[in-house]
């Protein structure tokens, strides 16, 4: 709030902080203990971890999988007069089944390619214009743990595959691929900054919710040892169910049971 000085001049401003503060708990003050949290960054290249939990948990998976193919089973229709021969050339080559592929596992590592593999070299931009019928021989879906990208454009931001690789290299391989023979399926985005750390690629998105499939599956788990656990105590006397017909021991019987339990 701005107040005016009793000495004449420009008005003095005065900060108040209306924020709640509690003296006796600390809360709002220095000593709160909610100033000793924050977010922390969780490990984000444990791939064994995030394999394990897509082919060993039910969750995990149907995480992942579901999205994908929610939104690519009924795929899509041409209203144009080639409409047939796209349709044709789409079961030929496979693409629904590549492109839930290639984004199920982006899903799962962070990123994954489509490499159209046709007449055209690898090492040089793929000419789409230059594509003529009989020109793409194949559809193949590369997940990120099986290219690199090498050579980093971060100097060019007019080019398509700025903070991008130049090109890639098949793991065990020497061949450059240029980036434009690859259709790319994107995993969670990324801040421009940790893309980089990245090595060019996404986040997983199941690494993103992996601590609550954890915690899930840990309750679920906790729950069924204590099933195991339970049991049911049963009791047993010499003539019990003399005593019971009798009618006059009741009473005494059901007292001294009562002190069991």
């Amino acid at each position: 709030m701005m107040t005016e000085s009793k000495y004449g001049g420009k008005p003095r401003i005065r900060v108040s902080n209306d924020g709640l503060a509690n003296m006796m708990n600390g809360m709002g003050t220095e000593r709160d203990r909610r100033t000793f949290n924050r977010f922390m960054f969780g490990m984000m290249q444990d791939f064994a971890e995030l394999e394990a939990a897509y082919i060993e948990n039910w969750i995990a998976r149907a995480i992942i999988d579901i999205p994908v193919y929610d939104s690519t089973r009924e795929w899509r229709e041409f209203a144009s007069d080639d409409a047939t021969a796209i349709r044709e050339a789409e079961k030929r080559y496979n693409v629904q089944a590549v492109t839930q592929d290639a984004f199920k596992w982006a899903g799962v590592y962070g990123a994954a390619g489509v490499l159209m593999i046709t007449d055209q070299p690898f090492n040089k931009p793929l000419n789409v214009k230059k594509i003529k019928q009989g020109s793409l021989k194949r559809l193949l879906v590369l997940d990120r743990m099986f290219i690199n990208g090498q050579s980093f454009n971060v100097t060019n931001p007019l080019a398509e595959n700025y903070m991008l690789p130049d090109y890639f290299v098949v793991n065990g391989g020497s061949q450059q691929i240029n980036y434009s023979h690859f259709v790319k399926a994107p995993g969670a985005p990324l801040p421009m900054r940790l893309r980089m750390v990245n090595g060019g690629w996404d986040d997983s998105r199941l690494r993103r919710c992996l601590e609550d499939v954890k915690d899930a599956v840990s309750a679920k788990s906790g729950v069924a040892a204590l099933i195991q656990e339970a049991n049911i105590d049963v009791i047993n006397r010499e003539n019990l169910s003399n005593d019971l017909a009798s009618g006059d021991m009741d009473d005494t019987i059901a007292g001294r049971y009562n002190t069991l339990a």
